[in-house]
């Protein structure tokens, strides 16, 4: 009842055309999410606003999805990681490659738009497993593509594998200063220098982006500020480096 009131607030009062809903796992409790698509309806928030979530492949079906399309939700947002199965086994995120196939073919059959987010520069991530990632990412043709740089957050467990080189210098250390998974440095791997990462993330971006549909898309959703300072960071630190 209070995220009603907050949704009904900023309805009434401010006029918001798109909510996101700022949780990782938002489907993560199964009756709770179709309680909450019955409250929108209820409500016809789903005929005054759109909303957007994030969640896990293995935590959706056709139902559930179907609910949250009649919802008023416009957009769901998973977190893949790698196209890789070695490399989806070492994150221990507990996921298959059929899931993630599987959940993108739901989602668009329940009329939702789908945003894949990847992780570029994974521990052991080779030329050959990179390369597995951008083919299920063009594969499964989403209608939004996140690629984001590794920089893993001291104290985790992947801290410990990248230890000798988050203490390091030069272009496989990591400088906290600028980091950033889109709009700075990441981390490079045993193949992967930080600056060759961010030339692939760039590239891969462009080649989504620029096709017919996608770009507007982008727009949809991100406001253009945001887009061309993403490109003209990348741009000036190609230049100045290069």
């Amino acid at each position: 009842d209070s995220v009603f009131s907050e949704i009904e607030l900023r309805i009434d009062r401010f006029g918001t055309k798109q909510i996101s809903l700022a949780d990782e796992n938002f489907t993560i409790d199964r009756e709770r999410t179709l309680q909450f698509c019955e409250g929108t309806r209820k409500r016809d928030f789903n005929r005054k606003t759109r909303f957007c979530c994030e969640t896990r492949v293995d935590l959706v079906d056709r139902e559930l999805l179907a609910s949250l399309q009649k919802a008023g939700f416009f957009l769901i947002i998973y977190g893949v990681e790698s196209g890789e199965p070695e490399i989806l086994k070492q994150t221990g995120k507990g996921i298959e490659i059929d899931q993630i196939e599987q959940a993108v073919r739901w989602s668009k059959e329940a009329g939702l738009r789908v945003q894949l987010n990847f992780i570029l520069g994974h521990p052991g991530e080779d030329r050959g497993k990179l390369m597995k990632t951008l083919q299920l990412s063009r594969q499964l043709d989403p209608d939004y593509l996140a690629l984001a740089l590794l920089v893993p957050y001291p104290g985790t467990e992947l801290s410990k594998l990248t230890g000798q080189r988050m203490s390091g210098s030069g272009n496989k250390g990591v400088n906290w200063r600028k980091y950033s998974k889109h709009f700075g440095e990441g981390l490079g791997n045993e193949t992967f220098s930080a600056r060759e990462l961010a030339s692939i993330q760039r590239n891969e971006y462009l080649r989504f982006y620029l096709r017919p549909g996608r770009w507007m898309n982008l727009l949809r959703v991100t406001r253009p500020e945001t887009i061309w300072g993403y490109f003209l960071h990348q741009m000036r630190n190609h230049f100045s480096t290069g």
